[in-house]
């Protein structure tokens, strides 16, 4: 487990697991809050590749995305058309860099 806090003052809670029972090969949640709303995406059935989503308001629950559909696919197709329009990868690597040493900071305090 590890906590987070943001220069913004926001704070991320993280927990992985690979050993524990949940009862399927994976659980895969991601919750995020916000002053006006929040949203959710969980995997189903203990799939890798399979999710839902969800978006809040109040205690209104609007589906985002139904299960089953081909997220990999609309990605794919998201890209192509940016790079058809003259878009790009982003280059930013020292943002990639800065993601990838809070990550091992969190391993290594495991």
């Amino acid at each position: 487990m590890a906590t987070l806090t943001l220069s913004t003052g926001a704070t991320i809670h993280i927990s992985c697991s690979w050993k524990l029972p949940v009862g399927c090969d994976a659980r895969i949640t991601g919750f995020f809050y916000g002053t006006k709303g929040g949203a959710a995406f969980h995997n189903l059935d203990g799939s890798f590749y399979d999710f839902a989503a969800e978006c809040f308001r109040g205690t209104n629950t609007e589906k985002l995305a139904s299960p089953r559909e081909q997220w990999g696919g609309r990605a794919a197709v998201h890209w192509a058309r940016q790079l058809a329009n003259g878009g790009a990868f982003d280059p930013d690597i020292e943002h990639l860099k800065q993601v990838a040493g809070v990550l091992d900071a969190i391993y290594e305090a495991a």
